[in-house]
């Protein structure tokens, strides 16, 4: 490994000096000045970069399943924090990052966890991936970031959360800000691990290329300790490529991967475009399948969405529709699920956001034992 490294690294101080670091931007939370979150001050005189939110989310449907919740009241939380520990400007220094998501139900029905709302029914990955359970709170992510080469390579090490890293389609998963249903955050297919030790090198060769390779190993759910877990299982490794069309507003990215449990080993690959052709509207499309049928994951999915923003004064609000199919890794009632959500983000103040939304669910679970879902449902997001 440490050779890898110290090749990776000798190769990129060959390449000029650019003036933006694709790595750095994916990395390290850096807010617009206008946001509530820039932290000028805190910044410079600590080396602090951190994101804060606190959430309303209720969600609510009419064909749950007996015994289980037809809706969801929670308190949802999320933040997320880089702290320099070494400085420099040129290389980029050593960063520890760190992320924490909870959610806790708000009364009676919603915290009880034998009849939580996800319970109520199947879907491919929960139908609001900001909701983590009745009175959850969880560390997905703690690890040590260290820059090198002028900013152009990265090494991250630690317990990790891959979708911080890989498959980042802009309009579809920053949080509180895009969709609700997880289909739509992140790829059903790729093994994105979470809260599960793991050691990523990212490498931007061009100015407008980088690469980056991900080993982690797999099992341990979020709240749980990796470094002393016993239901750890098998590993993954990740990849992916990505190019950004600078004059066009469009980034494509590749995603290779190969995982292995002590049930199967699977591969597959993914792909995904995001494209702002002008300033009212963003549009997303991802793909991908896996070369064998296991149940570590969805052998097949396809979606896509856009943002648009209909009212040119109000830059922060817009009008979201994304939708998708999925194909099960094993054979079921139904072949393929699909799903539906509409969302409208009404941005009030600069800290404070209302987004309704709905989702349309068809086979949920691939069963022929329950209806098509209709869910209805509203977060109030509060920034700091």
């Amino acid at each position: 490994m440490k050779t890898i490294i110290a090749i990776i690294a000798a190769a990129a101080a060959a390449f000029p000096v650019w003036s933006a670091s694709m790595l750095e931007d994916n990395n390290l939370y850096l807010p617009d000045e206008a946001s509530p979150a820039y932290k000028q001050k805190a910044a410079e005189r600590y080396g602090t970069l951190w994101d804060a939110y606190v959430a309303y989310g209720f969600w609510h449907t009419h064909h749950a399943k007996p015994n289980t919740c037809s809706r969801s009241n929670n308190l949802l939380a999320h933040v997320y924090a880089n702290q320099r520990l070494l400085s420099n400007d040129t290389h980029g220094g050593t960063w520890l990052t760190l992320e924490f998501e909870g959610s806790w139900g708000l009364d009676r029905s919603s915290a009880r966890e034998s009849r939580y709302f996800v319970l109520g029914y199947g879907t491919v990955k929960d139908p609001h991936s900001d909701a983590r359970g009745a009175h959850t709170g969880v560390l997905p992510e703690l690890a040590l970031m260290q820059f090198l080469a002028h900013k152009r390579v990265c090494i991250t090490a630690g317990m990790l959360d891959l979708t911080n890293y890989l498959d980042c389609v802009s309009p579809a998963n920053n949080t509180y800000d895009s969709f609700v249903n997880d289909v739509f955050v992140n790829s059903s297919v790729l093994p994105l691990q979470e809260a599960n030790l793991a050691a990523m090198v990212q490498w931007q060769f061009a100015e407008r290329d980088a690469a980056t390779l991900a080993f982690t190993r797999c099992g341990c759910e979020a709240g749980y300790n990796p470094f002393h877990s016993r239901s750890i299982d098998g590993y993954a490794l990740l990849g992916e490529y990505r190019h950004d069309f600078q004059d066009m507003g469009c980034i494509l990215r590749f995603n290779p991967f190969v995982k292995h449990t002590h049930a199967d080993t699977n591969g597959g690959l993914c792909a995904s475009v995001e494209m702002a052709p002008c300033d009212c509207a963003r549009f997303f499309l991802r793909s991908g399948m896996t070369v064998r049928q296991t149940e570590s994951c969805n052998c097949f999915d396809l979606s896509l969405g856009t943002h648009l923003h209909l009212i040119p004064a109000r830059k922060d609000d817009f009008l979201g529709i994304a939708w998708g199919v999925f194909k099960p890794a094993l054979k079921a009632d139904h072949s393929r699920e699909q799903a539906l959500e509409i969302t409208y983000c009404l941005q009030l103040t600069d800290w404070f956001r209302v987004m309704p939304h709905f989702q349309y669910i068809h086979n949920p679970a691939y069963r022929n034992d329950t209806r098509d879902e209709a869910l209805w449902g509203v977060q109030a997001v509060f920034a700091f």
